[in-house]
């Protein structure tokens, strides 16, 4: 038997297995994060808490009335984090091109109108899995 103060994280590898909402509310009670799988084992989904603190909900309807140039602009940073996650993770594993993609971060624009992302997408598992 495992107490739930011993679980992070519950994945559900099995399409066959059956949960009641007791325990899925207490998970979520415990911010136990919970993943589904299919039948081939991929992540499907996740069960998430609707108000995980007391002011989720306005959180989220700020977020909504953000102006147009502050989304693009965390839109852009976000574009720019990514690509550098990508290019720490080949160099870490001493793959070509991380050096590229570094490259990529000082060309990305606001609405990335150059597609920074899907060419740094395309250099990178193509660094990665050698294709």
């Amino acid at each position: 038997m495992i107490h739930l103060s011993e679980i992070n994280t519950l994945v559900i590898d099995t399409t066959t297995v059956s949960i009641t909402a007791t325990l899925l509310c207490e998970l979520m009670d415990r911010k136990i994060k919970v993943l589904f799988c299919d039948e081939r084992h991929n992540p499907k989904g996740e069960v998430v808490q609707y108000y995980g603190s007391h002011n989720t909900s306005k959180k989220i309807m700020s977020q909504i009335k953000w102006k147009n140039h502050i989304k693009d602009e965390i839109w852009e940073e976000i574009i720019k984090q990514k690509i550098y996650n990508q290019s720490y993770i080949l160099q870490k594993y001493e793959k070509e091109n991380y050096d590229k993609l570094l490259g990529y971060i000082e060309d990305v624009e606001i609405g990335d109108k150059t597609n920074r992302e899907g060419h740094a997408a395309k250099v990178y598992f193509n660094s990665l899995f050698g294709i």
